[in-house]
């Protein structure tokens, strides 16, 4: 009867606030809990996402390297075909003017008198004639 008595001395209000106390108290110990709980949730997908993110980085990083390596063989490849490229421009215009050589000396040998030109076709027993604009030779 000792802890009746007890109960039955306080006034009703003193037990309304101790159980608002003792609920409140309860709610802080769950609530830390809970907070801790969803601190470690974040804190994990935080990390996970942080490396899918790292991840995600090196494979670029090693797509563009091999781009890189891809793109300096082409580079040196190209570099090749252009060196191989200037020497045959070289060995044409090398041949161009020997050829431009070898007309030129046609040329100059070709003689320029066409009534002598005329006459020398004549003697090899061809039928020529003697235009304004040249000379037209006729087997």
């Amino acid at each position: 009867m000792n802890i009746l008595g007890f109960i039955r001395s306080r006034p009703w209000w003193v037990w309304l606030l101790i159980a608002v106390f003792l609920f409140l108290l309860i709610n802080e110990v769950t609530g830390a809990a809970l907070t801790r709980k969803l601190w470690n949730q974040a804190r994990d997908v935080i990390a996970s996402k942080e490396r899918a993110i790292a991840e995600d980085r090196a494979r670029q990083v090693s797509d563009l390297n091999e781009q890189a390596k891809i793109r300096a063989a082409e580079v040196v490849r190209l570099q090749q075909r252009e060196k191989l490229l200037k020497e045959k421009i070289d060995v044409l215009t090398k041949e161009k003017i020997k050829l431009q050589n070898d007309l030129d000396a046609i040329v100059a040998n070709l003689p320029t008198d066409i009534d002598g030109l005329a006459k020398r076709f004549k003697e090899r027993g061809y039928d020529v004639r003697i235009w304004r604009r040249g000379v037209f030779v006729l087997p």
